[in-house]
């Protein structure tokens, strides 16, 4: 959906799922195609994955993730110091 809504592209969902075994299954049965993180997983031989960046007119996708850290743990004040260490770093590069 968040694709979607980037993209000004209107799918045709016919099919939702809550895991990506389920969707891997459904697009090697031929009923689409499925947007999601290609991980260390092996792929059917009949399933292609096509990174978002070699689709024409598709604007470029970026993640946010974070770090949660419980208040008042022993370690919060490394935990935060590294995450800013990080943060700086990924936008160095």
């Amino acid at each position: 959906m968040q694709f979607q809504s980037r993209s000004g592209t209107a799918l045709n969902i016919v099919a939702q799922v809550d895991n990506e075994d389920w969707a891997l299954a459904l697009v090697s049965a031929g009923v689409g195609v499925t947007f999601a993180p290609l991980g260390p997983q092996s792929l059917s031989e009949n399933v292609a994955a096509l990174p978002l960046t070699r689709i024409t007119g598709v604007a470029p996708v970026t993640r946010t993730l974070g770090l949660r850290v419980p208040m008042h743990h022993p370690q919060e004040d490394k935990l935060m110091a590294l995450c800013r260490q990080l943060a700086t770093a990924s936008t160095a590069i």
